[in-house]
């Protein structure tokens, strides 16, 4: 994690870890994050800062070194969460509309001032969680890498760029898993906010903004990396992904054709028996699973059964989604 240091960034970061490590002494604690923030020393960082904002890289396994040395036994992301909730607490003393969902909640016109109080405070709180803080800095690092333009444009919302920076993070095939790395309008928002970048609300009434990003930059970010999706094996006409997007409402579920560059996404309420059959030719089914009567041209109970058994493999089988 890559970020321009300065003293008042440094008094927040040592206010976020004084809440979420209490028990830690506090000269250690500040002795961790000046080892964190590849100092040697305390002083030696407050030296740094007297002379300018220098560009450091976090170190969280450096912080925990120190700490562990000392008989303190800290989280891997306790640096990491200090030093985004700092930032997005910035944001937020900033811009006080910006919520998880964006600017303002859902049926804002159709909900009583009481109610609106109680979901803006619930989601401006949720912008401070551990899941909020990674889709920041998620956001943060498929932003830092755009190109910018002179003003916003309105070519894409930053609902479209939250989409993009997902496809993003998914697409750098990250080992062991497939599904996407889901990021909040919000979070995008507030990503965009702290690295500088002019945000102009869509409409009075939106949730989403535009940003000064060029739009060619975005496209060759999307296709500087494509997924490497793991092939059938020799004989399987194809393969089960897995069970995608699990933290969405509307999960899909996964499948490759040998030879087939793109998955094939199916809702829940496309997930039945005959559109599984269709991810391979009759005679192929046939091959593997005889008919038993002319009236059918292969095994479907068979072939059902060798399904849920992929399905039961990837993790993905579902009775209930399953027809």
């Amino acid at each position: 994690m890559r970020l321009a240091v300065s003293l008042p960034l440094v008094e927040a970061i040592k206010a976020e870890l004084r809440t979420s490590l209490p028990d830690v002494k506090s000269s250690h604690r500040i002795e961790a994050l000046a080892r964190g923030l590849g100092w040697a020393t305390n002083a030696a960082m407050r030296a740094a800062l007297a002379a300018g904002r220098p560009d450091r890289v976090a170190d969280s396994a450096a912080f925990q070194v120190y700490l562990a040395e000392r008989g303190y036994a800290v989280p891997d992301r306790a640096l990491f969460d200090g030093v985004l909730r700092a930032q997005v607490r910035a944001v937020m003393a900033t811009h006080g509309r910006l919520t998880h969902h964006g600017f303002g909640v859902y049926e804002e016109g159709r909900i009583s001032v009481a109610e609106w109080q109680t979901r803006f405070a619930a989601s401006r709180a949720e912008m401070l969680e551990p899941p909020a803080l990674a889709e920041f800095e998620r956001a943060s690092e498929f932003l830092s890498r755009l190109s910018r333009t002179r003003a916003p444009t309105r070519v894409l919302t930053t609902y479209n760029l939250k989409h993009s920076a997902e496809r993003w993070h998914r697409h750098r095939g990250i080992e062991g898993r497939w599904d996407r790395e889901y990021v909040s309008n919000g979070m995008l928002l507030a990503a965009a906010y702290h690295l500088g970048f002019q945000v102009k609300r869509a409409s009075p009434t939106a949730f989403s903004g535009h940003l000064n990003v060029l739009t060619a930059s975005v496209r060759a970010l999307e296709d500087e990396l494509k997924p490497v999706l793991p092939q059938p094996e020799p004989g399987e006409p194809f393969r089960v992904l897995g069970r995608v997007h699990p933290s969405s409402f509307t999960p899909r579920y996964g499948y490759l054709a040998a030879g087939g560059a793109k998955p094939i996404l199916l809702r829940p309420t496309a997930h039945t028996a005959t559109n599984l059959l269709r991810l391979a030719p009759a005679d192929w089914w046939a091959s593997r699973f005889p008919p038993r009567s002319r009236r059918a041209p292969f095994d479907t109970l068979a072939a059902m059964s060798h399904l849920v058994g992929l399905a039961h493999e990837a993790g993905i089988f579902e009775p209930a989604a399953f027809r």
